[in-house]
């Protein structure tokens, strides 16, 4: 378990209890994470770190809570897209080791009502 997704997963399973529920990703996803109600893509994670979210899918409350959380890291959300890439400074955001327990806990935070 070397790669920061793999870790990442085993964060965000951890902390987030019965807050999320989790499918195994399909080629290059590691996983995928949804809300126990919603048919939206709460946060999926590729092999190479990268993260997204289905914006449209998991409705704006929830996008909105996702996006608070995440400007704490300075990663940008754009909600009005369905399928939104994380961004930071305009690049697409990739996990790293320093950021991966801080980044499971707050996406764990936003996925509470």
């Amino acid at each position: 378990m070397n790669s920061p997704s793999k870790r990442f997963a085993v964060a965000l399973t951890t902390c987030s209890g019965d807050q999320l529920h989790f499918t195994c990703g399909s080629r290059s996803t590691v996983i995928n994470a949804y809300l126990p109600d919603n048919k939206g893509l709460f946060v999926g994670v590729d092999r190479n770190g990268c993260v997204w979210t289905d914006c449209i899918g998991i409705g704006s409350e929830a996008s909105e809570r996702l996006v608070s959380k995440m400007s704490l890291f300075n990663v940008d959300i754009d909600t009005t897209k369905k399928w939104c890439f994380w961004k930071r400074d305009g690049k697409r955001f990739y996990l790293s080791e320093p950021e991966i327990e801080g980044i499971a806990e707050a996406v764990a935070k936003a996925a509470k009502v």
